[in-house]
């Protein structure tokens, strides 16, 4: 097994975590739905037992981005793109299809940058540039 199989079967285990949860959460869209005077704030289209508003505007504001249907967008080009970077059909396995570099190429260790906090990323496969 290649360290671009390692790290590709580890970014799609990934990309399936997310999209499982994004399909578990309240079904969007969500929006910050107000803001009140002490800076604090509500998100519409969330289910929550607080009758207060629920968090600082700011964070309120992250929230409503990472919407379910964007995050299950995001999931869906990653994978295309991870789809892209692999070896094709007939050329050698150790080499990206898309740009030729030996995989695993700089393109799929940046897809998998932003999860190297979570279990199983080894460092080996951080970006060298």
């Amino acid at each position: 097994m290649t360290g671009m199989d390692d790290l590709a079967t580890w970014l799609r285990t990934q990309l399936d975590d997310d999209e499982r949860a994004s399909r578990g959460a309240t079904p969007g869209p969500w929006r910050v739905s107000s803001i009140s005077e002490f800076g604090t704030a509500d998100v519409e289209g969330i289910t929550t037992a607080y009758a207060e508003p629920c968090c600082a505007a700011e964070d309120a504001e992250h929230i409503a981005r990472w919407d379910p249907a964007r995050v299950l967008t995001e999931v869906d080009a990653k994978r295309r793109i991870l789809d892209l970077h692999s070896a094709e059909p007939g050329q050698h396995p150790d080499f990206c299809g898309h740009d030729m570099h030996e995989l695993p190429c700089p393109t799929v260790r940046l897809l998998a940058l932003p999860m190297a906090g979570r279990d199983g990323y080894r460092e080996e496969w951080r970006p060298t540039t």
